[in-house]
């Protein structure tokens, strides 16, 4: 267990790789749509390493934003981040290829983005505030988000434009869309984080404690 929540961030890595290569590969034969929400399993992949890796930290943010005590070991911990994002890796990579082409992915991309960016610049004002050195809302994640994730969410509001993908089905199965869409980004997001945080991300002294603070090391030395 010890070696694999030191790994897993890389396993996403290889699946947001296989993602894009597949995806780079078969450009021409895919709809457009499909294209979108493959890309977007391969942008997700760097969303996690920035947070995680180059810089990391985020689990920091998270806590001090949370108030905790001990922001490496609560509420996120390595094994509450593993679950939740490996899981969010294969929930998406299953959605792109089951339903990839269909409105409420599209949606989701776009929801999902949103509420990234939402986070993240949160979490950026209160680690600007806590750490002196910090000059900008800054957190690890937030510039995968506005250079790849908010620009591939507009990406996909032309296509659902330019495809009619919401206005031609009518009202009410255009609603049931968006409310499929918000659903997803619920049990995804919500659930993914929320359930194994209520798990096992309450015990200050876990031995899934981060060994460090990434990005913000230099405040707590």
């Amino acid at each position: 267990m010890e070696a694999f929540l030191k790994c897993w961030v890389y396993l996403c890595v290889a699946i947001a790789g296989l993602a894009g290569g597949w995806v780079a590969a078969k450009w021409r034969a895919l709809p457009a749509a499909k294209r979108l929400s493959w890309l977007f399993v391969a942008f997700l992949g760097v969303h996690i390493l920035e947070e995680y890796v180059m810089p990391g930290g985020f689990w920091w943010a998270f806590g001090t934003a949370a108030g905790s005590a001990n922001p490496l070991a609560a509420p996120l911990n390595q094994l509450t981040v593993m679950i939740t994002n490996l899981g969010a890796m294969l929930a998406f990579c299953l959605l792109a290829w089951k339903w990839g082409e269909r409105p409420f992915m599209m949606l989701a991309i776009v929801i999902f983005s949103l509420a990234q960016f939402g986070i993240h610049l949160a979490f950026g004002i209160v680690s600007m505030n806590a750490c002196d050195w910090m000059s900008v809302p800054y957190s690890p994640g937030l510039a995968n988000t506005v250079f790849m994730l908010l620009p591939l969410s507009i990406a996909c509001i032309v296509r659902m434009r330019k495809d009619r993908m919401l206005s031609g089905l009518g009202a009410k199965k255009a609603a049931a869309q968006v409310a499929i869409a918000l659903v997803t980004c619920a049990l995804v997001v919500g659930g993914l984080i929320g359930i194994p945080v209520r798990l096992f991300g309450n015990d200050l002294n876990t031995p899934y404690a981060f060994e460090d603070a990434g990005l913000y090391q230099c405040e707590i030395e």
